[in-house]
């Protein structure tokens, strides 16, 4: 796998699969409205989106970006944010609240299932940081700390509906504290890691 983003394509797409292959054998899942033919669409959002924060980083940071050429990638958090947002953006799984809320009395959906596109999201995290790392450290896992999760879902769900507003660099620099979390060795093995363009 190189550093390339879209050389995640393919961990995306069997990631959302395998979380809906999964849930469809739960309580519930009849409340979930599932658009394969908007799969496609995340990676044309995220396009669209990593170009938007290249021209921001790179055009209106020069001291920041002072070594770099325009066309340079970016680190793997920028990259899961700007998957988080485009997923958001194509919307192609969500909970039917209001087919829910009809019937709520006879059916009780569990957790999973009402928060699967918030569960989606954190897999791409958890995916590309593993992935990422075991290129250099094979016994890598990414550390996730106790209660962490539900936070995080919190969050999404908060800009499922408004994913325009998703902040990109900030929802990154989450990522990075949380893959430091792991005591990843690699920051330290290369002292020159963050000057590696990715």
């Amino acid at each position: 796998m190189s550093y390339y983003s879209e050389s995640w394509k393919e961990s995306i797409e069997k990631t959302i699969q395998s979380i809906i292959t999964n849930c469809s054998k739960k309580n519930g899942y009849k409340y979930v409205n599932y658009y394969p033919e908007r799969i496609k669409d995340i990676f044309l959002n995220y396009e669209i989106e990593m170009r938007a924060l290249k021209d921001n980083i790179f055009k209106n940071y020069p001291l920041i970006s002072k070594n770099k050429k325009e066309e340079d990638l970016i680190d793997h958090h920028k990259i899961i944010a700007l998957y988080i947002k485009s997923f958001l953006k194509a919307n192609p799984i969500e909970f039917d609240n209001k087919k829910y809320d009809e019937d709520y009395i006879k059916d009780n959906p569990i957790l999973t299932i009402r928060l699967i596109k918030e569960m989606i999201c954190f897999s791409f995290v958890v995916v590309i940081i593993n992935a990422w790392n075991k290129k250099n450290i094979p016994d890598f896992e990414l550390k996730i700390p106790k209660n962490y999760h539900e936070h995080f879902y919190k969050l999404i769900y908060y800009y499922s509906n408004r994913p325009d507003d998703l902040p990109v660099l900030g929802l990154s620099h989450i990522f990075y504290l949380l893959e430091m979390n792991s005591q990843c060795l690699f920051f330290h093995k290369i002292p020159d890691y963050f000057d590696i363009q990715k």
